[in-house]
């Protein structure tokens, strides 16, 4: 069907076309080839004011492509990630507009637990960066944050409202991400496999280090298994999905990350538990003994981790046998001394904390001699915390970690209970796969933090916001039916 256009549209487009012949030669002549960006430019601006969810849509597929300004141009001190973050602030902006001008939002996802303490998470951010050490540091912090949880848990809600969106937003992360998985494979394979040392930089410019690389791959591997076993023939899809699913387990397996490979074991313990349907509240007392034993026996799990000294190695078994290191393995010596320093910085201000991301810029004063090693910086500016919850137990002290926490307990008891209820197989598969993909980061965080990265942070509120939604149309099915 061919579109026939009006008289006056013929005029627009002719006139448009025009002026950009016109701009383009002006441009050609002068030697200013930035006139060429215009069009984008124009298709950007129209997508903003008309098709929220297409740039939405684009900031997920550029996600895993996107690249750290610091990385090319330390010296102008920006940790921007580009495109994404200009490209999320300004969404959130208009997205706050919107909600202005009369955008309604369901009462049951405003009022939904999850959403509740992400109010408090957000508002405990924000007073505790007026207490902050470091205000201006703490205040671009909280901003960041707050533009990834407006814009990928508050919008996400929004989007999908339309339920293929659950597996488009895992494809249009999944697709970018596995270029970049074959890209670092590559460069890998120029080292040899078993090069551990090449592992920690070969993905980049993509992402910084092999763990945070690790940790996103390890996200995704279970919703993309979820996929894969929804497709109960052997179709083109099931096919694909299966493709993918082994991308995604090959580069694990050769990101070296270990805190990765532990969280994986740990999402398929739970999916055991609940596949046995034992009871959420049983599951939350059972993991406080476990962490109250170890810390009763901690001096005994201690004096015998100091015995093992197999170091990380390029030998798979070997690389497995070093988690347990911490005598001579210089990455788990480093990650103690961190973990020493935040709990200091935690007694020295209880309540408050030192204020939103300032952990990298307080902690060098916290660490002792003893403590430090070959990895360690005078300085202290090796970056953060390496575990998510005692970065928010040091930056925003006892307060700002218990809300954390709870944000993580409501979500596990929101998607295990939504799963038990929902009828569709589909559906029911995605949300457990999102779940475990969940828990994966959850258990992760122990030994690292990156939801002040767009490559995390983005799936995990995005996740998050899905587990939320399927609840509330669980909620809504129930008071369909009295």
């Amino acid at each position: 069907m061919i579109l026939e256009l009006t008289s006056r549209q013929k005029k627009i487009f002719w006139a448009l076309s025009f002026l950009f012949v016109l701009l383009s030669s002006l441009g050609f002549f002068f030697d200013n080839w930035g006139i060429f960006a215009l069009p984008l430019f124009l298709l950007i601006a129209y997508l903003f004011l008309f098709r929220l969810d297409k740039i939405f849509e684009l900031i997920i597929f550029f996600t895993p492509l996107s690249i750290q300004l610091s990385e090319f141009f330390p010296q102008l001190g920006l940790d921007l990630f580009l495109p994404t973050e200009p490209l999320i602030a300004a969404f959130m902006l208009l997205f706050l507009f919107k909600l202005l001008l009369g955008l309604k939002i369901s009462k049951d996802f405003l009022q939904h637990p999850v959403t509740l303490v992400i109010y408090a998470y957000l508002a405990w951010l924000f007073f505790t960066s007026l207490t902050s050490t470091l205000p201006l540091v703490s205040i671009k912090y909280t901003l960041v944050k707050a533009w990834y949880i407006v814009v990928y848990y508050f919008y996400s809600y929004v989007w999908l409202s339309k339920y293929k969106h659950f597996t488009k937003f895992i494809w249009l992360y999944i697709i970018p991400l596995s270029f970049v998985i074959v890209y670092t494979l590559f460069r890998h394979s120029q080292y040899g496999f078993n090069n551990f040392e090449a592992s920690h930089f070969v993905m980049s410019p993509f992402f910084r280090d092999h763990t945070i690389y690790g940790a996103t791959i390890a996200l995704f591997i279970p919703p993309v298994l979820a996929i894969a076993i929804g497709s109960k023939t052997w179709n083109l899809s099931k096919l694909i999905s299966l493709f993918f699913l082994s991308l995604l387990m090959f580069a694990l397996v050769y990101s070296y990350t270990r805190a990765a490979w532990l969280s994986l074991f740990g999402a398929l313990g739970v999916y055991l538990l609940i596949k046995l349907k034992i009871k959420f509240k049983y599951l939350a007392i059972s993991g406080i003994i476990i962490l109250l034993l170890s810390f009763s026996f901690w001096s005994s799990i201690y004096f015998q981790l100091q015995n093992n000294q197999q170091d990380s190695s390029g030998d798979f078994s070997e690389h497995v046998e070093s988690m347990a290191n911490i005598a001579t393995d210089a990455s788990n010596l480093e990650r103690i001394n961190r973990w020493k320093a935040a709990i200091r910085l935690f007694a020295e201000k209880p309540v408050l904390g030192w204020g939103p991301g300032t952990y990298q810029f307080q902690y060098s004063q916290f660490q002792f001699s003893y403590d430090k090693t070959i990895i360690s910086t005078n300085f202290g500016d090796g970056g953060n915390a390496h575990s998510e919850y005692l970065g928010a137990l040091s930056e925003t002290g006892l307060i700002g970690a218990i809300v954390y926490i709870l944000i993580i307990i409501f979500t596990l008891k929101t998607g295990i209970l939504a799963y038990y209820q929902c009828n569709d197989e589909k559906l029911k598969l995605i949300l457990l796969g999102v779940l475990l993909g969940l828990l994966t980061y959850y258990l992760h965080s122990v030994l690292n933090n990156y939801l002040d990265t767009d490559k995390i942070s983005i799936p995990f509120w995005t996740f998050t916001a899905m587990i939320v939604r399927l609840d509330v149309f669980s909620l809504e099915n129930v008071k369909k039916e009295h």
